[in-house]
Order: C-alpha cells, then structure tokens, then sequence
C-alpha cells in the first residue's frame, strides 16, 4: 500500500554537522511540530520522495535512482523512517489531520500568537541586536536620548537574522529615534498565500522581549470598514515568520519608550491590484488610519533567485549583477513613494525575480502616498543550492 504524501514545510536549509549533512526546516506553515525541525540527509530523501504513489519498495527503488546508486536504503529501513515522519505529524493522513484539529481550535482560543522562529531568551536576544546595530553593515548604534522626527512608515527585511540582521537596523535605527508612533501597522508576507489577499489577526504577538499588543479598537473598526471575511484564515499567523520579525525589532528599537500597539496583516499574492477584494480593503486601511497616530512598516524581501527558488542555473556573479540592477529599479519607485510604478517594474516579464514582498511593498506605498521616501540600504545573502535573497531597509517622513 504506498504511504501517504508527505506535509509541505517550509525553505529547506543544508548545513553539515560533524561532517554529517542535514536538512533544516525554520517554519511549519501550519504550526504543527513546534520548533525548528531537522533530518538526516537521508531522512530528508524518503520525506522528498513521498508522493502518495510509492509503497516502501517504490521509495528504496526512486531514492536508488536519484542518486545513482549511492544511497541504498532496504524497504524495512523506509518504513522505519516512514513511521518517525509521521510521529513528527510530517505525512498527510488523519493523524495529522486531528493534530491540525486540535492547533486551530488552540489558536482560535489563544488571545495571542506564541513566540515561534525568535525561540532565545531577552537576555541573549537583546546584546544580539545590538550587535547587528554595531556590525560592519549596520546603522550604528542607537541614541536613546534622541526623540525627534516624526517616521510614517518603514521597509525592514524578513529575511532570519543570522543573514539579514544589519540591513534591518537602518529602518529600525529611524523607529528607535524618532517620537514613535501609537500603533505600527506591520504589513507581512503570506508565502503559503492563503486565497484571501489579506489576513488581518486579533492575535497580539509573544516575542522574547515582550508581547506586541494588538490595537484592538484599530482593528475593530478596520472590520466593520473590510469585512469580517479578512479573519477566515488567521491561523496562517502561527506558520509566518515575517510579522514576528518586526514585532521582536519594534519592541528592541522602542525599549523604555511610550507603549506601541500592533495592527499584523499578512499579504497574499494577488494578480490585480485594482481587482475590488484588494482595492477595497486598503481603501478600509486608508480611512481607519486617518486621524490616528500609525507607523506603516513592511517586512518585506525582494529578489529570490536560483534553483532553490525554481530557477534552472545556480547563481554567479553576473546573476547577482543583473539582480542589483534590476532591485535598484523598482527599490527606486519604493523611495519615489509610486506604488504602481513599483508594480509595473517587478510585474514586467511575470515578475523574473521572485519578488515575495511584492504585495506587502505595494500596499505599504499605497497606504503612505504624500510621504517622502529614501533608500537607506540594501543587501543580499545567499540560500541553499545556490541561490540568493535580497532585501532592504527603507524610510518614510
């Protein structure tokens, strides 16, 4: 009988331990095995090949042909395998089916969304941070004693912090230093794009350095404007990371600050912006933000290219070359403030290069027409099977 198909899982990253390979999974959309998850290289073979049509002989026979003959794994050891993805809920049958049950009537009655892909104590996470503010890349430590200007909007990274962390610290140096807003309307990415473009969260969001509250009478009042029907698929929260990434900066950049709320938003792919499901809902952005004091912030990346991204060819220079030049053309529409610039140029050729933060980019320039934006940095790192992720940091006034 073949075994059930397995779970989809998030970017998988292949790092070596004691010479050993393993694979590393940072997120489960669907927030089902807690943590960060790893397996054998191995493991991670029969996982990839469970399609739903192989039994334990049609595993060992596609595993043997894949790599040419150079893992060999007997059906009995399959099985075994087999049996261990599914006690970690990583097949697609019903005992996943009751886990994921019981994770969404949790969830729906959790006033708040756990801490998830920021798993270290405040007392290792803030030197942390402020060490991004001091790398060679970074903005430079913050001045506390500063509290002027006034910051009505940002462009931060989502990327993890180990690659990215500096590139934030430009935005966030401008939050941390400016009079600060009541509430941060944090514009993230749906990279499991539910079919709504939009999904808004009542959940305030637990981060090691405290809980990012949610504004409640924000969001009310948004709801009664969009419609409740931007609610249906809030579990997508629990299995993103990109809101939560703000969430732990906004609550290192304004430490010992007046309290801040939060408005989490997750950005689906949409094909029309003018379409009315997403016209609409920014118009109802629009109206609930005015006359309040609202911080626009985006976490967003750009470019993501090579093979790990469905690319043919690994990345070379000239790839990362023509990536730069190509980001520098729309990051210039982002600092222009021209949202449909911005969509035109990363649309053109069915946007080439991946552009994930496509949709919470747009929607974030919508909602600051009239500001002045300016570029303040912007960088990029590489991903597994040679591929590479850009991303930047940007400010409204």
């Amino acid at each position: 009988m073949p075994f059930p198909p397995h779970r989809p899982l998030g970017e998988p990253r292949f790092v070596e331990r004691n010479g050993e390979p393993f694979v590393f999974f940072e997120e489960d959309p669907a927030g089902l095995t807690p943590g960060t998850m790893q397996m054998p290289m191995l493991t991670f073979f029969v996982y990839a090949h469970l399609d739903g049509t192989l039994d334990a002989q049609g595993v060992s026979d596609a595993i043997d042909k894949t790599t040419g003959g150079r893992a060999k794994l007997p059906p009995e050891v399959i099985e075994k395998i087999v049996a261990e993805l599914d006690r970690h809920f990583l097949l697609q049958n019903e005992r996943t089916a009751v886990r994921r049950a019981v994770v969404l009537e949790t969830f729906a009655k959790s006033p708040s969304r756990p801490a998830k892909f920021v798993p270290v104590p405040a007392e290792v996470l803030t030197p942390a941070i402020d060490e991004m503010y001091r790398a060679k890349q970074g903005a430079g430590p913050i001045d506390r004693a500063r509290s002027g200007g006034s910051v009505r909007g940002i462009v931060a990274p989502h990327i993890d912090f180990h690659r990215g962390g500096p590139v934030y610290t430009h935005a966030y140096k401008q939050v941390a230093e400016s009079a600060g807003a009541e509430t941060y309307l944090v514009l993230g990415v749906a990279h499991r794009s539910p079919p709504s473009p939009f999904v808004l969260s009542t959940k305030a969001y637990e981060t090691p350095l405290g809980t990012a509250e949610v504004d409640v009478d924000f969001t009310e009042r948004l709801l009664k404007r969009a419609g409740r029907d931007c609610l249906e698929h809030e579990i997508a929260h629990l299995g993103e990371h990109s809101v939560e990434f703000q969430a732990v900066q906004l609550k290192h950049a304004r430490a010992g600050r007046a309290p801040f709320k939060i408005v989490p938003i997750l950005c689906s792919m949409f094909d029309d912006p003018a379409a009315a499901p997403v016209s609409d809902f920014i118009s109802a952005l629009e109206e609930t933000m005015r006359g309040r004091s609202i911080c626009v912030v985006a976490g967003v990346d750009f470019a993501h290219v090579g093979p790990n991204f469905g690319d043919e060819k690994p990345v070379t220079e000239e790839t990362i070359d023509w990536i730069c030049k190509e980001d520098r053309k729309s990051l210039a529409e982002v600092a222009a403030v021209d949202a449909g610039a911005f969509w035109q140029i990363v649309t053109d050729g069915e946007n080439k290069l991946n552009v994930c933060g496509l949709t919470a980019t747009y929607t974030a320039l919508r909602l600051l027409a009239g500001t002045k934006g300016e570029l303040l940095c912007y960088s990029y790192a590489p991903a597994p099977k040679q591929s590479v992720v850009s991303f930047a940091s940007a400010v409204f006034r």
